[in-house]
């Protein structure tokens, strides 16, 4: 035996895991591999993208080093929130950092981290044993063992928008568009023939925290659903 192998170390099974390189997949491969809907999903089991084709390029995308937002413009009930937990779930698996969540309200947010994005991972054998018992699993927060903490927030949520260094930011259901128009006083020679000026709602005043949340992170990625 040579004096190299018997002073090698024995490595335990995690251990051997830990160390080995991340899997060189694509969110949409991940997604194939690693997803599992399940039951209050119209087609429960194994994710297959093979039934929302249109989904692939824009989660392959969100690893594009040269891009850092995705905005995607869409209509309701075609696999949209699908796609922000594959990405979500691909960041949280494969390069653990500081993910947020931000949906309409305080009540949409805690419901969607209840009931889509924990089920993401006990419905997934491979993705479960990531999961943290105890206080580290709230209505609103979400820390995982390696490393990885997902924070839900909100359009008021003004604390937990402008104190967090957040990597990945994902805006859900972000309906409300950046003006909305009321007929208020006219300013006509910004809007000779409306009669209208623009007033910002919460959510749109509240949309550039999130991108500065990300500033500190050499990569970082903002898609928008």
């Amino acid at each position: 035996m040579l004096e190299s192998e018997r002073t090698a170390p024995k490595w335990t099974p995690r251990e051997i895991e830990a160390w080995a390189p991340p899997a060189d997949l694509s969110v949409s491969e991940w997604a194939e591999k690693y997803r599992v809907l399940g039951p209050m999903s119209q087609e429960p089991g194994p994710l297959r993208l093979r039934r929302t084709p249109y989904l692939v390029p824009i989660l392959n995308c969100v690893l594009d080093r040269n891009v850092e937002e995705v905005v995607f413009c869409k209509s309701a009930q075609i696999a949209g929130t699908e796609a922000m937990l594959s990405i979500v779930g691909y960041y949280a698996h494969m390069e653990p950092c500081p993910i947020m969540i931000i949906l309409a309200d305080q009540d949409t947010a805690t419901h969607i981290n209840k009931t889509r994005i924990q089920p993401m991972f006990t419905a997934s054998k491979d993705l479960a044993p990531l999961l943290l018992d105890g206080p580290r699993t709230t209505k609103e927060e979400l820390e995982l063992r390696n490393g990885t903490y997902i924070c839900m927030g909100w359009a008021s949520s003004v604390a937990r928008l402008a104190s967090r260094p957040i990597r990945i930011v994902v805006l859900e259901r972000w309906t409300s568009p950046a003006t909305t128009w009321s007929p208020r006083r006219p300013i006509p020679s910004l809007w000779p023939d409306s009669g209208r000026r623009p007033s910002l709602t919460s959510a749109s005043l509240c949309f550039p925290r999130p991108r500065r949340r990300t500033g500190t992170s050499g990569r970082r990625s903002t898609p928008v659903t």
